[in-house]
């Protein structure tokens, strides 16, 4: 979800504690994906699955090209690795890697973190401008004082890992990354 600085929202939607795939939950076993392949790739080090994940995967040109934001979940599995579920379509202004539609984890699981697109730089109806012109601040997280946004998401996960980060393919700053359990936000 981008910065709310001039009152707009965009990016991970706000978890819903009632849902069965909120905070700490244990997800059904499904498919999980990578850029639609059958190849298993496990990573040692999450920074390593997210640059994959972004660049390999192309999800940021992708995003870019569609004015959508597009995003998954990342989960370290039981011999200590970390993986990720197939991205899924949001709208311009959000994605929501938990709800019903979204690939899940595996039930023997960890989730850890979630990462996601940005679209262009939009104004506030979605129509493309420039970096000075963006409504959604589209080269940072978001941070909403109302407990959405990407920021917020993020420091919920640390109920269910203490490392929780989240994870933004922008427009026009690179890839980024947030250590809810420092609110840390770093280059990657």
């Amino acid at each position: 979800m981008r910065s709310l600085e001039r009152g707009s929202k965009r990016g991970i939607r706000k978890r819903k504690s009632d849902s069965k795939k909120a905070v700490g939950a244990y997800h059904e076993a499904t498919q999980v994906g990578h850029a639609g392949n059958s190849k298993e790739f496990k990573f040692a080090a999450r920074e390593r699955i997210q640059e994959f994940t972004l660049k390999e995967d192309l999800c940021v040109a992708k995003s870019i090209r569609d004015n959508l934001e597009y995003g998954g979940l990342i989960y370290q599995t039981p011999d200590g690795k970390y993986d990720y579920t197939k991205a899924i379509k949001g709208t311009k202004d959000g994605v929501d890697p938990w709800e019903d539609r979204a690939p899940k984890i595996p039930r023997c699981a960890r989730e850890s973190g979630y990462w996601h697109t940005h679209g262009d730089h939009s104004d506030k109806y979605g129509n493309r401008t420039t970096k000075s012109k963006d409504y959604y601040d589209s080269n940072n997280f978001s941070d909403g004082a109302d407990g959405s946004g990407d920021l917020p998401a993020a420091r919920q996960g640390l109920s269910i890992h203490p490392d929780y980060r989240a994870y933004v393919g922008t427009p026009s700053a690179g890839y980024k990354g947030f250590r809810a359990a420092t609110n840390h936000v770093y280059k990657l």
